[in-house]
């Protein structure tokens, strides 16, 4: 099957040479023979070779530049039993209908498979490779191999078109998987320069430049997969990778793209669509006739909030401009993030409230890390810095669940591109927050006369989104861990409060057992310890600062007498980053344990790893160590 594209008034205007490539659909002894991968024997799935090439797109007879052209070519092996299920493969691209930003030509794709001792080939058609187009601009090729199973060899190539070539994509040279050899190549004319960036040792030791400067290669061998760590948010940070931003363009009239932040500043401030979200009065536009102010600066600021999160919906976009003009948003009541952000700011702005639209990059959308050079195209999202008397506060009118001064964990980055005048710079972004779970749990008779724990939770601040996020795309342990629970009942306080208190049962031990092993505190984060190697390669990533408060009691059930409990302990790592205290009380009859676990930083490093595991593994024996009834002897 093939996706055809003409070029009407467009050519290549660099072709391929070079460096010697595999032939689509013809493998090596090598490939069809290998069993295992020597440099990590386990490997169900290796990677035998994959290409990127990358080069520009010119206007014919005019010489502009409108995009950029990357040509892939992926060959991956089945080693084993595929418990990953490998096999369907999936292209996203930015459609964004008729702007057509990028798009998939020549899309090919053919399996090798054994049948038997015979080697086949099968080239894939219409009915194992399928189209999709989302709403919100995305759309994407899936490809369904057969054949998938032990010994296949699966290949795939396709041409990506993309008009944004002020970004350079890259390529990734690490994976889930291992890969015996990927290149990629960039090839640009002198009058293009573009700033390169590298992440990995081996990546910037295998670079090759050409004399000329204009042809950039870089072949890696033997790459193991890459490694995940518990606690790793973004894996974007730490692969072997390469990406780009152009900061000069000598086909245009001003050969520099952005020079400074200010400079970046100053530009997008200039831009018609962002000026019109300033011109007259945007109060009389969306018809508020003075009843936004409030007794105070906060409650003016929270009204105003409160009235352009609910006036406007947000459409999912990762553009870093507006989308529109302030009429058309006002018409049609729904923009992307930017748009909306500009009429919130403009409205604090009209109301004597001092103010500033910050761009970020969402995490999960890009590096965590900016790009220290003035790049727009980093940024895939926006929030608003209120200030007011000594206060810092962070507004996101994006989300209807949010509240006044709550932002969601996945825009909490370490900067932010604040623009204002020609005052443009980054800026950091540090929310204040109270945010965990507090868990009080009692030992209580169900209706059938078994014991069970009756578990009252608070949930508040950044937790309570962390486990929305976590409930909209539900993993089999959560479901397994619900299936535990019963009599629940949830009352969200979260506008009110910023918390959402639960309430539950789950099976504690039947009457007639004659020892009983309580242990309550099986939602600590390291009940199970995490850190279980004897190194650690990356930071430890918590996201934000939280606390886990666990209360246990009970009164001893007539008929036993407690065998043994945990005893009172108090310890943290080196500096305090993390803290964590039990207190035991036994009286006649009863007992009370209250264990206080805090996660006091963001970031813990690598290089303290062995006080953290050490940390870890007294908090997972406290939590694990049980209350211990017996049965009396008369």
């Amino acid at each position: 099957m093939k996706f055809k594209f003409r070029l009407v008034t467009l050519f290549l205007v660099l072709n391929w040479a070079g460096h010697a490539q595999s032939l689509f659909g013809e493998y090596s002894e090598f490939e069809e023979e290998l069993d295992s991968v020597f440099f990590q024997p386990e490997a169900q799935v290796v990677c035998l070779f994959e290409t990127g090439q990358t080069y520009p797109l010119i206007k014919e007879g005019e010489g502009w530049v409108i995009g950029l052209v990357t040509e892939y070519h992926f060959r991956y092996k089945i080693l084993g039993d595929n418990p990953d299920n490998f096999g369907n493969i999936t292209i996203p691209f930015l459609l964004a209908g008729e702007m057509k930003i990028e798009q998939i030509l020549d899309l090919k794709a053919t399996v090798s498979y054994l049948d038997g001792e015979e080697r086949k080939k099968l080239d894939l058609g219409e009915e194992h490779i399928f189209r999709s187009d989302h709403e919100n601009g995305w759309s994407d090729y899936r490809i369904v191999f057969p054949q998938v199973k032990k010994g296949s060899i699966l290949e795939w190539k396709y041409v990506k078109v993309d008009r944004e070539y002020y970004l350079l994509e890259g390529w990734e040279f690490q994976g889930s998987y291992p890969r015996i050899k990927s290149q990629y190549t960039f090839k640009v004319p002198d009058y293009l320069r573009y700033q390169l960036v590298t992440q990995g040792t081996p990546v910037r030791e295998n670079l090759q430049i050409s004399p000329s400067k204009d042809n950039f290669f870089w072949q890696l061998e033997n790459v193991p997969a890459f490694q995940m760590e518990p606690y790793i948010s973004n894996p974007l940070d730490y692969v072997y990778r390469v990406e780009g931003f152009l900061f000069q363009d000598g086909t245009q009239f001003q050969p520099i793209v952005y020079s400074t932040w200010e400079e970046l500043g100053t530009q997008i401030q200039s831009i018609p669509a962002f000026e019109s979200y300033f011109k007259g009065n945007s109060m009389k536009k969306l018809g508020i006739k003075d009843v936004l102010y409030g007794t105070d600066n906060f409650q003016t600021a929270e009204n105003i909030y409160r009235f352009v999160k609910d006036k406007f919906k947000v459409e999912p976009s990762v553009y870093p401009l507006p989308s529109q003009d302030a009429k058309s948003l006002v018409k049609k009541g729904i923009g992307n993030h930017l748009d909306i952000h500009l009429t919130l700011l403009n409205l604090l702005q009209e109301h004597g409230l001092s103010s500033d639209l910050v761009l970020i990059n969402q995490k999960g959308e890009n590096r965590t890390d900016l790009i220290p050079s003035p790049f727009l195209n980093q940024f895939s999202n926006s929030l608003i810095r209120l200030e007011i008397k000594d206060s810092t506060i962070w507004l996101d009118a994006t989300d209807p669940y949010l509240t006044f001064g709550m932002i969601p964990p996945k825009k909490l980055v370490p900067q932010g591109f604040l623009i204002r005048n020609d005052e443009s710079k980054l800026v950091p972004i540090d929310l204040q927050h109270q945010s965990g779970i507090s868990q009080q749990i009692r030992l209580e008779k169900d209706s059938l006369g078994n014991w069970a724990y009756r578990i009252d939770s608070k949930l508040e601040g950044l937790s309570v989104l962390t486990l929305r996020d976590q409930l909209a795309n539900p993993s089999p342990e959560l479901e397994d861990l619900e299936d535990e629970y019963y009599d629940v009942s949830l009352e969200d306080r979260f506008q009110e409060e910023e918390l959402i208190i639960s309430r539950a049962k789950k099976p504690a031990f039947k009457a007639d057992e004659e020892l009983v092993i309580l242990t309550p505190f099986k939602e600590s984060i390291f009940y199970e310890n995490p850190f279980l190697e004897p190194r650690r390669v990356y930071p430890i990533d918590f996201e934000y600062p939280f606390y886990q408060r666990f209360q246990f009691e009970m009164e001893v059930p007539e008929g036993f007498e407690l065998d043994e409990f945990p005893p009172s302990v108090k310890f943290a790592t080196s500096n305090q980053e993390l803290t964590y205290e039990m207190k035991s009380e036994v009286n006649e009859g009863s007992i009370r344990l209250n264990g206080v676990l805090k996660i006091n930083v963001k970031k813990f490093s690598p290089r303290a790893y062995t006080d953290l595991k050490s940390f870890a593994e007294k908090v997972s024996e406290s939590v694990q160590f049980p209350v211990i009834l017996k049965k009396k002897v008369d």
